[in-house]
C-alpha cells in the first residue's frame, strides 16, 4: 500500500467512526448507545493502524502480514518518538477503553479522535505533491538530511541546496575555530615607543 492509499484509507475509516458515532446519540457530557460508541472507537483504531502502514511505508520498513501493536511500536520509535506517544495515547483511548470497555464520555473519545487524526496528518501528502517520488528517510540521520520531514515533502532541489549550505558553514566554522587557535602575532611597533628622559 502506498502513502497516498493509506492516507486515503485512514481518512475513509474515520469518516465511517464519525458517522457511527452520530448514531450514538449524545447527552451532555455522554453517549447513549455503547455500542455505536465501541463501533466507532474500534473503526477509528484500524484507522490509525492503516495511517501508521503509511508512515512506516513512506521510511522503507517492510510490512508483516501479521502486525501486532509492539511491531509499530518499535519500528516507529526508530523515527518519531511524538507519534510513538500519539499511537500509544490512539491504543488506550481508542482501542482499550473505546472499544473494550465501551467509555461513554464524549470528551474521553473526542480526545481519542483528535489523536486519530494528529496520526493521519502525519501522512498528509503536500498539496501538488507526487507521492511515489517519495523516498524513505535513512535510519541514521547524521550527515545526510531527510527527503520527508514532519509529513512534508522537501523537494530534492531543496535538499541540495540545504546540504550545500551545511557544508558552507561547517567550513566557515572550521576556518574559524583555525585562526583562533593560531599563535598570535607580536607587532614590534606596538608597545615598544619609551621615552628615555635624560
Amino acid at each position: 500500500m502506498t502513502p497516498l492509499e493509506a492516507y486515503a484509507e485512514a481518512n475513509r475509516y474515520f469518516e465511517n467512526a464519525k458517522e457511527a458515532l452520530q448514531k450514538a446519540g449524545k447527552e451532555d457530557y455522554h453517549y447513549h448507545d455503547r455500542k455505536y460508541v465501541r463501533t466507532a472507537c474500534g473503526i477509528a483504531h484500524l484507522g490509525v493502524l492503516i495511517a501508521c502502514d503509511g508512515f512506516l511505508t513512506m521510511r522503507g520498513v517492510p510490512l508483516p502480514k501479521k502486525r501486532t501493536i509492539d511491531f509499530y511500536r518499535e519500528h516507529i520509535a526508530k523515527f518519531d518518538r511524538k507519534l510513538l506517544r500519539d499511537l500509544n495515547d490512539a491504543y488506550d483511548i481508542l482501542h482499550l477503553w473505546g472499544y473494550y470497555e465501551g467509555v461513554l464520555r464524549v470528551a474521553v473519545v473526542k480526545d481519542g479522535f483528535d489523536i486519530a487524526y494528529s496520526i493521519l496528518d502525519r501522512i498528509k501528502p503536500a498539496p501538488g505533491a507526487d507521492v511515489s517520488i517519495m523516498q524513505p528517510r535513512a535510519a541514521s540521520w547524521r550527515g545526510k538530511l531527510p527527503v520527508v520531514f514532519g509529513g512534508a515533502l522537501l523537494l530534492p532541489s531543496l535538499n541540495l541546496w540545504l546540504s550545500t549550505l551545511l557544508r558552507i558553514f561547517r567550513a566557515w566554522v572550521a576556518e574559524k575555530a583555525s585562526v583562533a587557535t593560531a599563535a598570535p602575532q607580536s607587532n614590534p611597533q606596538v608597545g615598544s615607543s619609551q621615552v628615555e628622559l635624560s
